[in-house]
């Protein structure tokens, strides 16, 4: 059976993929925090869950993907995002075109993933947010390598670092925050998940399936998250 891109996208109706998404969705935006009318690029935008998120929140969306039925699909469900095919290991844009990027579980599939995160940052004037399957977790035991996780990297926050050493100007500043402690998504992993703080800032990471991590360049050099003027 061929890929369908609108059977992957209705996952997020569903009650676990609605409140995963939602879940997700607020680490993204409380991470990033951009004004209205910022510019941000969506690399591996696949149908656009969080393109649009991103334009609900007023920004201006560019959403890159090498699947043509993804982007197709996207485009066609949400006329506020600009779509564009292509890597995220080589971005056809200039240097410090956006005022951010976004790699919502997308890095997970790049074979060089320090490579993608150096050509974010390239693209990039503030800042890069990254949302990871994180390996220490209780999702990584129950799903690596199985469903629509396999062939996916697992990755950690030690990793993240230390592909974020070659990025310039240093140094980078890195705030990580994670959640979706428990996979089932169902009351109880609802209530351990309010109960537990996991969202809240928390370096330590301890399970949470999805790994949010921004990476933001010095003060000294960098743009404002704000209109551009």
């Amino acid at each position: 059976m061929s890929w369908d891109p609108a059977r992957y996208h209705a996952w997020y109706a569903t009650p676990r993929g609605a409140w995963m998404g939602a879940r997700e969705r607020r680490l993204l935006l409380d991470l990033l925090a951009p004004a209205p009318t910022t510019s941000v690029l969506d690399v591996g935008c696949g149908t656009g869950y969080f393109s649009s998120v991103l334009a609900d929140a007023g920004v201006q969306v560019t959403g890159l993907d090498p699947d043509a039925a993804a982007l197709d699909f996207a485009l066609r469900r949400d006329p506020r995002i600009t779509g564009v095919r292509g890597d995220a290991e080589a971005l056809p844009f200039a240097a410090a075109a956006f005022n951010a990027a976004v790699a919502m579980t997308s890095l997970c599939f790049c074979a060089r993933p320090e490579q993608a995160l150096s050509e974010l940052w390239r693209v990039s004037r503030e800042a890069v947010v990254l949302g990871l399957l994180h390996r220490r977790s209780l999702l990584y035991w129950q799903k690596a390598g199985r469903g629509s996780y396999q062939g996916a990297r697992w990755d950690q926050l030690s990793e993240v670092r230390a592909w974020a050493r070659s990025l310039n100007p240093q140094p980078v500043q890195i705030e990580a925050r994670s959640a979706l402690l428990l996979p089932s998504a169902g009351p109880l992993a609802r209530w351990v998940e309010r109960l537990s703080g996991i969202g809240q800032h928390n370096e330590r990471l301890p399970l949470g399936g999805f790994l949010a991590v921004c990476l933001r360049r010095p003060p000294d050099g960098s743009f404002s998250l704000a209109a551009d003027q």
